[in-house]
This record gives structure tokens, C-alpha cells and sequence, in this order.
């Protein structure tokens, strides 16, 4: 991106600033600039440009520290929410799987029951028979 030469004035004093972001942009800045720098002149009447830029200076990279401490704690938290919803996720995995299992087991449990329950008719049937077969020989003897 080409570089766009905009002039702004801060604290009374013109800059020529060359910059890729724009001028729309770059007199954003020195506006906020301007208004850190005349909130401070009106909490501290009397200090030298000198002083009230470097205090604004040394606010404002106070500033920039606590947001990038900020954003860093940020990342942390994002870090550990991430590997939260992968523990989780994986673990809804075996419960699905555990689920599907589950349902695959009791499946096979119904299709046994119902084996056992036929064997068991099966089973009366051939003692009923045998009975029958046992009283039919007495008989004949």
C-alpha cells in the first residue's frame, strides 16, 4: 500500500506524517492525541509543553501495557476455553459412542431374552413330550 502524507497539528505544533493507514486515520489519531494532552493541561495548569507531552506520553504507554496485558490474558482464557471444548468434544464422542454401544447391547439383550424364552417354551414342550412318551411305554408294557 503507498504511503499518504498528511499534515496534523498537535499541541499547536504542524507534522507532516507519512503513513500507509491513511489521513482519515492519522487525524483520528492526533485528534485523540490532542484530547489526552488538553484533559492532562487541565488537571495540571502551568506545565511546560515539554512535560505535558511527555506525561501524555508516559499515560499512554502505561496504556499500552495494560492492554497488552490484557489481550494476553485474553489469549490465555482463549487457550483454555479451546482445549476445554476439545476435552469436551472428545468426550461427547465416547458418550456417543458409549450411547450407540448402549443401544447395540441392548439390543443384543432383547434378541437373547427372546432366544432364552424360546429355548424355555422348547425346553417345556420336550419335557411334556417325554412325559407323554414315558406314560405311552408304561402302558404298552
Amino acid at each position: 500500500m503507498a504511503k499518504e502524507k498528511t499534515t496534523i497539528t498537535v499541541a499547536g505544533r504542524e507534522y507532516t506524517i507519512l503513513s500507509e493507514e491513511g489521513g482519515e486515520y492519522v487525524n483520528r489519531v492526533a485528534y485523540d492525541l490532542n484530547q489526552k494532552i488538553a484533559a492532562l493541561n487541565a488537571e495540571n495548569v502551568g506545565l511546560s509543553t515539554v512535560t505535558l507531552l511527555a506525561l501524555t506520553a508516559l499515560n499512554l504507554t502505561d496504556e499500552l501495557f495494560k492492554a497488552r496485558e490484557a489481550l494476553e490474558a485474553s489469549r490465555q482464557e482463549l487457550e483454555e476455553i479451546r482445549e476445554a471444548l476439545h476435552k469436551a468434544e472428545i468426550q461427547n464422542r465416547i458418550a456417543a459412542k458409549e450411547q450407540a454401544g448402549g443401544v447395540a447391547i441392548g439390543n443384543e439383550l432383547k434378541r437373547l431374552r427372546e432366544q432364552v424364552r424360546r429355548l424355555e417354551t422348547e425346553n417345556q414342550e420336550l419335557k411334556r413330550s417325554k412325559v407323554t412318551s414315558i406314560h405311552q411305554n408304561a402302558r404298552t408294557r
